[in-house]
């Protein structure tokens, strides 16, 4: 057995994998002791032969996780970085290593799901486009702040706004917000909203492109509630990219 993790900037995912991807499970780790927090989420797993981890957080918890796996389980680990191809998808950045790993899997997943024209919306806390054709080329990508940092840059640069979290108020019941926090929490909303759809828009009309669109991320549920059925859901789409390559790499 093989533990795949996905390491985002506020959550830790994972998921064992023997022949085929098991159901992942989901953390978050921010201002957490991580070998506390790893002893409580790791503590009763069966050993595996080899950890496989993409990590776009901090060198920091890649440290951490480093140090509880060889004190815990004395397995090897790799760290998984982007390359020029992989799994049948060519990257086509003008540096690949400098796309980040989390997107570089995610399009070798979408690629290998849909064998055609794929568009990635990962909504965390960046949104980020990725486009690949149905060669297999990665065409390059887009990064937008995400809810959570709209919220930020406005509670940071404008006095007297203090920050709501994300999925505390009902979207949908609510076109305009009484107060301040759920304005700001709105309008961070409605901003992430039209970027998607204004990208889809944009690729289908102005560009004739027909790409399927997959959406992931922690804030793609939130998300849905209000995007048309048109997006494909796939939450563990990074897991599923580092799938490919443990199976290629066999």
């Amino acid at each position: 057995m093989q533990l795949l993790v996905d390491i985002g900037n506020t959550n830790i995912k994972w998921a064992q994998f023997v022949t085929e991807l098991g159901s992942h499970k989901s953390i978050g780790y921010k201002n957490q002791d991580i070998q506390k927090l790893l002893n409580q989420q790791w503590g009763k797993l069966e050993k595996p032969a080899v950890v496989y981890v993409a990590n776009v957080g901090s060198s920091d918890i890649g440290v951490e996780l480093s140090r509880w796996v060889g004190e815990k389980w004395s397995c090897p680990l790799h760290f998984i970085k982007s390359t020029a191809s992989a799994a049948g998808v060519t990257n086509g950045y003008d540096f690949p290593e400098q796309l980040g790993v989390d997107r570089w899997l995610a399009v070798i997943a979408a690629y290998n799901i849909f064998k055609t024209d794929v568009c990635v919306f990962d909504c965390g806390t960046a949104i980020t486009l990725d486009l690949v054709n149905a060669k297999g080329l990665y065409q390059g990508g887009l990064i937008f702040p995400g809810i959570s940092l709209l919220q930020t840059s406005l509670v940071v640069n404008a006095a007297g706004c203090i920050a709501t979290q994300s999925g505390n108020l009902n979207f949908n019941n609510h076109i305009v917000a009484t107060n301040t926090n759920d304005g700001i929490l709105l309008g961070s909303i409605n901003a992430a909203l039209s970027i998607i759809q204004y990208q889809r828009i944009r690729l289908t009309e102005e560009f004739h492109l027909n790409p399927t669109f997959v959406i992931t991320g922690g804030d793609a549920p939130l998300l849905l509630l209000s995007l048309p059925s048109a997006y494909h859901y796939l939450p563990d789409l990074v897991l599923q990219g580092l799938s490919l390559l443990v199976k290629n790499n066999r």
